[in-house]
């Protein structure tokens, strides 16, 4: 069963290897429908980056133009791709290149000769992580959204809550004593004070419920750019 579509960019300056990855992950058999993405190095990659939402990078090392790493750090760098999971792939196998790899900001770091079941299998596997994070942060945001609104509606709406009591306090009050003893003016003061809580409670009351949608724009705008 195929649970979601998910882009894959591979970025190889060998061409024959990057067509073998390419069609050997689409293969594949996978629980995810991989819609993949190839580059040559890694400004032709951030151009793709910038026109495709992308959900994991598999991206070679030693490339013209711009190599693995100095691309990696432009991904890490843009907030729009920096949770993407990243994955070296490198003939790059000493010692001492593996613990760069390994050191640097990158998920995984395999090695050329590679078995391509596994990687496929690696790929799975960071594309899991990957979604269940996003959900996680997507709850996250949901419960912020909550809290928010529920602040914002106390804070605005208790002091409204007081000058409204206070009002209908000093109505009954004045409404008590003798005719003579109140001024017509204070008539006037009252209906003011009313009339301008009436118009505070309906402007209140419409401030949340924009806050609210636009809180929920961006819930949903987050949730589509990583869908």
């Amino acid at each position: 069963m195929i649970d979601r579509v998910v882009t894959i960019l591979v970025v190889e300056d060998d061409v024959d290897m990057l067509d073998g990855i390419a069609d050997a992950l689409e293969a594949y058999p996978s629980r995810y429908k991989l819609h993949i993405l190839k580059a040559g190095n890694g400004q032709v990659a951030l151009s793709l980056l910038a026109l495709h939402v992308v959900d994991l990078i598999v991206s070679d090392i030693m490339m013209p133009q711009m190599d693995g790493f100095e691309f990696l750090r432009y991904v890490r760098q843009n907030p729009d791709w920096a949770r993407i999971p990243f994955i070296f792939l490198t003939a790059r196998g000493k010692q001492v290149d593996v613990r760069k790899g390994r050191l640097s900001d990158a998920d995984l770091y395999m090695t050329k000769p590679f078995v391509m079941g596994e990687l496929a299998e690696l790929i799975q596997t960071q594309l899991d992580r990957s979604f269940e994070r996003q959900k996680r942060r997507e709850l996250t945001l949901e419960l912020l959204k909550k809290n928010m609104m529920q602040i914002l509606n106390h804070e605005f709406r208790t002091p409204l809550t007081y000058v409204t009591a206070y009002y209908d306090m000093l109505d009954r009050y004045l409404r008590n004593l003798e005719t003579s003893q109140v001024s017509r003016n204070y008539g006037e003061y009252l209906h003011g004070i009313q009339t301008g809580c009436v118009r505070l409670t309906k402007l209140v009351g419409a401030l949340i419920q924009v806050i609210e949608l636009r809180s929920g724009e961006m819930v949903q705008q987050f949730a589509q750019r990583r869908s």
